[in-house]
């Protein structure tokens, strides 16, 4: 939220545990899909936290920049996707009748991951503003998702985060 910090809102007794995770953030350990627990008005929740830098167009850190989703009472399944090697394709699960996303597109959803937004991602990649977003309503219509926050929900919650990341952080690059 905009102009408030953790201290301003409901959250604030747990203030200081978000604060150092800002700093961890900051000081180059961002996270993605982090257990934690937070005090809400309806009670306590389990949320699944994922947090990066946020640069300015000159790269310098002018903030954090995360988001969190509501787990409470759902099970978390821990891969979903698999990566064909062979083909460079991250395949989804059975549900999906064997829909898989492209090594750009598995890319671009890893960079949306991490708060990168179009630009950022065009320029990480060198391709143009238009290519990302055709990635981006790719992956939602794989995925059956109308929006960019449903899509990062999606991927956080059934797993596909995890699978995309163990797979781009090995630096599996085949068949781009």
């Amino acid at each position: 939220m905009i102009g408030k910090t953790d201290y301003d809102l409901i959250w604030r007794n747990q203030a200081e545990l978000f604060r150092e995770g800002d700093r961890e953030t900051i000081s180059g350990n961002p996270f993605v899909n982090r257990q934690e627990e937070q005090i809400q008005p309806t009670g306590i929740r389990s949320i699944l936290t994922t947090k990066n830098i946020y640069k300015n167009n000159n790269e310098k850190i002018i903030g954090v920049i995360g988001y969190f989703t509501d787990i409470t009472g759902k099970a978390l399944v821990k891969r979903s996707g698999v990566f064909d090697e062979s083909k460079g394709r991250i395949y989804l699960d059975k549900y999906f009748e064997g829909t898989y996303l492209t090594y750009r597109e598995a890319i671009t959803l890893y960079y949306a991951l991490l708060g990168y937004p179009n630009k950022k991602i065009s320029n990480t990649l060198c391709v143009s503003l238009k290519t990302t977003e055709y990635h981006k309503k790719n992956i939602r219509q794989k995925l059956q998702v109308n929006t960019n926050g449903d899509m990062i929900n999606y991927a956080i919650v059934t797993g596909l985060a995890t699978t995309l990341f163990i797979c781009i952080e090995k630096n599996i690059e085949s068949n781009i």
